[in-house]
Formats: structure tokens, sequence, C-alpha cells
């Protein structure tokens, strides 16, 4: 393989990764694995020098994606039940993308849970902490934005939600 070969294989597997994490579905697994098939890629050009320099561009690079996963990952709770057992659990808390990906990761685990009940880390709290927990609280209350109005507003603010 040439190094011109590999840097164009490289451009390709950047892409894909940025493209990815943007929408949100870029995980550990999959950084692992396109580093690795790079890696594999680079080892097959002969020039040690130069597989060396790039070895350690690509362990810099997986560092770099790694992180920014790290930075988009946001803390949700939610109210859970065991499927076997039927014990409901409350603030089953954990690391997502986005709620679609926090709820599948949930759900994989042997929980199923109310979609309404699943909210960031603070607004979760906040919910439980100052109200009823009644189901209009969680219908309207989606994001601390939310939650400044209905401060402000009240009953009003729910109203207007529901209307």
């Amino acid at each position: 393989m040439t190094i011109k070969e590999f840097r164009k294989i490289l451009r390709s597997e950047k892409a894909t990764l940025n493209y990815m994490l943007n929408g949100g579905t870029l995980s550990y697994s999959v950084v692992y694995k396109a580093v690795d098939e790079l890696k594999a890629a680079c080892k097959k050009i002969k020039k040690g020098k130069i597989q060396n320099q790039l070895m350690y561009d690509l362990c810099s690079y997986e560092t770099s994606m790694i992180e920014k996963i790290e930075k988009g990952l946001k803390k949700y709770k939610c109210v859970a039940k065991e499927k076997e057992t039927g014990n409901l659990r409350i603030f089953l808390s954990s690391e997502g993308q986005n709620k679609k990906s926090f709820i599948y990761d949930i759900r994989a685990n042997g929980y199923s849970i109310n979609n309404l009940k699943v909210k960031q880390e603070k607004v979760f709290d906040w919910i439980c902490d100052n109200t009823n927990a009644e189901i209009w609280h969680w219908q309207c209350l989606n994001t601390e934005k939310d939650i400044e109005q209905y401060k402000k507003e009240g009953s009003d603010f729910i109203d207007r939600k529901l209307s």
C-alpha cells in the first residue's frame, strides 16, 4: 500500500466519523473499529519512520474523537420498571448522546420505561423535587427553559402547552 492510498482511506474514514458525530450516532465501538482498521492499513506501509508517525497520528486522532463523544454526552434520568420482576426503579441515571440512545440502552438492559418520564438530569430532578409529578408536568417540562417559564407563569404555562 502506498502512502497516497492510505491517506485516501484516512480522509474517507475521518469524513464518515465526523458525519456520525454530528448526527449523534457515533459510539466508542465505531471509533475503535475505524482506528483499528486504519492501523491495520498503516502496517501495510513498508517505510518504518513514516509508519511510526502515522500510527502516532492515528492514536492522537482516536483520543480526540473519544473526547468529542464525551463532550457531547448528556446525563439523563428516568423512571423504569424491571421487566422480569416488575420492581419499579426510580432515578435510573446514565449518559447518552441523545434521548433516543439512552432509551435504547435502558430497554436493552431489561427495563420498560415511559418515554415521557425520560428527561435530562436537571429537569428530572426539578420535576421530582418541586412538583407533584403529575402527567402534565412530564408532558410540558422538557428543558430548563420550560422550567424557568413555569416558575414565572405557573399553571398558565401548563394550560398553554397542553392546548
